[in-house]
């Protein structure tokens, strides 16, 4: 009985504990706009050039990244799973890495809103990618 106790505790500090942690982790709310000069891959996401508005939203201890293009119909749903706190104080940024020739979003980091979200990007494979693997950052701009 007594060690049926101290699991059922050891449970409630664990379940506890993960509540704390995900509260101080979790995305804010947030909005902003930024232009595309070329087509991208965000997560599993062909998004074209062009300027978009996003919108960000926690959903516990992921968030829902919105993208709107601003000059055509038509947008995007991307699940962030992989949020954190920002560790910058810099103006806000989008990062993307070159793979084969193709660029994949890898960052996108809201200082001003305490957060950073990190997309998957496929790992290099060979030394011809390595070599041709670059990062780029792409001012965003927040209203």
């Amino acid at each position: 009985m007594k060690s049926f106790r101290k699991l059922a505790a050891l449970v409630v500090f664990a379940v506890g504990s993960l509540s704390v942690l995900s509260g101080t982790a979790s995305a804010q709310s947030g909005n902003g706009s930024f232009t595309l000069s070329h087509e991208v891959i965000w997560q599993n996401t062909v998004v074209p050039a062009g300027t978009y508005r996003f919108s960000l939203e926690p959903k516990g201890p992921a968030a829902l990244l919105t993208l709107q293009n601003v000059s055509a119909r038509g947008g995007f749903l991307i699940m962030v799973t992989d949020v954190g706190a920002s560790k910058f104080d810099d103006a806000n940024r989008l990062v993307m890495v070159s793979r084969a020739g193709k660029s994949y979003v890898s960052i996108l980091d809201l200082p001003q809103f305490e957060t950073v979200l990190h997309f998957t990007v496929p790992s290099e494979g060979t030394e011809k990618e390595l070599a041709l693997a670059s990062d780029t950052s792409v001012p965003t701009h927040l209203r």
